[in-house]
């Protein structure tokens, strides 16, 4: 099983990193041949998107970050999970995460949404030493809509305390039943077909379709569509 881990904060000693050894740990359990790809960001993606719509009209080859952006994209595709970490940082995600989410707009159903995404399972991991878990994970949780994944696990984790080994004993043995039980659920979806969300078919059905063939879409959107199927009757799922 490969496992893509897409970590929103470059930091090894902090609770974010420590909660994902956790489930790295535990995973390892279940499947002792597990293997996992790591990025931290920003390191491996240090840049803000430009805005410079390239990756709509021309592709995504001609980003200007694209040397960082598509090994990323295309070891999340070919993974039989991801795992996204994020901090909470003001109340939301991490500003490294939102960047990358930036620079895959082009992925969304509306544009050209790639089919090894659709319904693929990923876990959503965020940790804070007060409040705003759901407030990070919400970004998150909406990109992936778009992506077509299938319905995320997500798991937030208030520590209170500035390092997972400072918490209370019984504060951090029921943090580490909750890392543990979230990564049971994650390992035995990624052995399941599933669809993606209900929003991502509606979303394709009732508007997608619709705005490729009625209205003048960017050319690069509508041959992707045409290519795959998308403008007759097959769908991604």
């Amino acid at each position: 099983m490969n496992i893509v881990i897409i970590n929103g904060s470059p930091r090894k000693n902090g609770n974010t990193y420590q909660a994902v050894k956790i489930v790295k740990s535990n995973l390892l359990q279940l499947d002792p041949n597990t293997t996992f790809t790591e990025y931290f960001l920003p390191q491996d993606m240090p840049e803000f998107c430009r805005g410079c719509f390239n990756c709509f009209a021309h592709g995504e080859e001609n980003c200007p970050h694209a040397k960082f952006v598509q090994p990323i994209l295309n070891n999340m595709l070919a993974a039989d999970g991801i795992i996204f970490t994020t901090p909470v940082y003001a109340m939301s995600c991490s500003g490294a995460v939102k960047a990358l989410l930036d620079h895959l707009a082009y992925t969304f159903v509306v544009h050209r949404a790639r089919p090894e995404m659709v319904g693929k399972n990923v876990f959503i991991l965020a940790t804070t030493a007060g409040a705003g878990t759901n407030s990070a994970i919400k970004p998150l949780k909406e990109s992936l809509s778009f992506w077509g994944t299938a319905k995320p696990l997500v798991c937030g984790i208030a520590v209170r305390a500035k390092e997972l080994d400072e918490m209370p004993k019984k504060r951090r043995d029921s943090v580490y039943r909750i890392l543990k039980k979230k990564s049971n659920l994650f390992y035995n979806r990624m052995n399941k077909k599933r669809k993606p969300s209900l929003l991502f078919r509606t979303f394709f059905y009732t508007i997608c379709r619709q705005r490729i063939q009625l209205f003048t879409p960017l050319e690069k959107d509508l041959s992707y569509w045409k290519a795959q199927g998308w403008t007759a009757d097959k769908r991604p799922w």
